[in-house]
């Protein structure tokens, strides 16, 4: 589900990658986050550009970029002829 939120959008995100970061200091012995972003990194963007900046922050890793070689698309409309990479797996 997706709502336009305007400019409150970067300031929700925020909040979420907080809540995700408040869990993972509870429970140290996780090592993976796998998130359904809805936001492609690979593109500049508000929302990517804050995802980004907490993955650089927290020392994460996408695991998408370990593997370079791969195709990537996480979304794919055949029909529309769309496809792009919105979910990801993370690791420290």
């Amino acid at each position: 589900m997706y709502w336009n939120l305007g400019s409150h959008v970067g300031y929700i995100v925020e909040d979420v990658l907080e809540d995700i970061w408040s869990w993972r200091l509870k429970y140290p012995e996780c090592a993976l986050i796998i998130g359904d972003f809805n936001s492609d990194l690979d593109k500049q963007n508000n929302v990517s550009s804050i995802i980004k900046g907490f993955l650089y922050t927290h020392q994460l890793i996408r695991c998408d970029l370990q593997f370079p070689n791969r195709q990537r698309h996480t979304y794919v409309n055949e029909a529309l002829g769309h496809s792009s990479q919105i979910d990801y797996f993370v690791c420290d």
